[in-house]
């Protein structure tokens, strides 16, 4: 078991924290993480579990920023399967809020670099600090794809949100290949308020 407090992006991935970079957080990171091995060194189970403190995530594309309140980030590696499972996991944005679950896979034995990623919200509760309308309930957050890290793309199959006030569904993919990324998307709308 290891215990890690105070941690950034950026002391992780040194990249994260150049003003360049094209993302950039001084979000602190405090873990756990416990991993059992069997008497022949192979893992048995691991767990992790991280807890994200008040900060902000910075895009370098136009410096957007994204005020995060808290979040706690619970994962298990499913050794039989072969599985990621991102349990139940909240995330805090000021009256934005929502609980996630999902899992990574990896889609060859051994891994090639490919892996599909599945990530779900039931409940999330939608505020903009800016909008005339009362907070949106989304029923449904739904993420997929595969992140295919040799070809440097990052394909989203459904990016999804409905809800009683309506629906917005997208698929695409992310090209992480040249010197900025690319991004290529569809997306259709039900009508809503904003």
């Amino acid at each position: 078991s290891v215990s890690f407090s105070q941690l950034t992006i950026a002391d992780i991935e040194p990249n994260f924290g150049r003003p360049e970079s094209l993302l950039s957080s001084d979000i602190p990171i405090y873990g756990r993480a416990t991993i059992v091995l069997q008497p022949d060194g192979t893992i048995e189970d691991a767990q992790a579990r991280f807890d994200l403190g008040a900060g902000t995530l910075v895009s370098g594309f136009g410096k957007d920023t994204v005020l995060l309140d808290e979040a706690t980030v619970r994962l298990h590696w499913d050794v039989a399967r072969r599985v990621l499972q991102l349990n139940p996991s909240t995330f805090y944005f000021g009256n934005t809020r929502a609980m996630f679950t999902g899992e990574i896979r990896p889609l060859a034995d051994p891994s090639d670099g490919r892996y599909a990623y599945q990530l779900e919200s039931r409940g999330a509760l939608l505020d903009v600090r800016d909008a005339n309308e009362e907070p949106l309930i989304a029923d449904l957050i739904a993420l997929s794809g595969v992140a295919d890290f040799p070809e440097h793309r990052i394909d989203i199959n459904e990016a999804a949100i409905s809800s009683s006030a309506g629906s917005v569904a997208a698929a695409g993919s992310l090209g992480l290949d040249g010197l900025t990324p690319s991004l290529s998307l569809a997306a259709s709308f039900t009508p809503m308020s904003l």
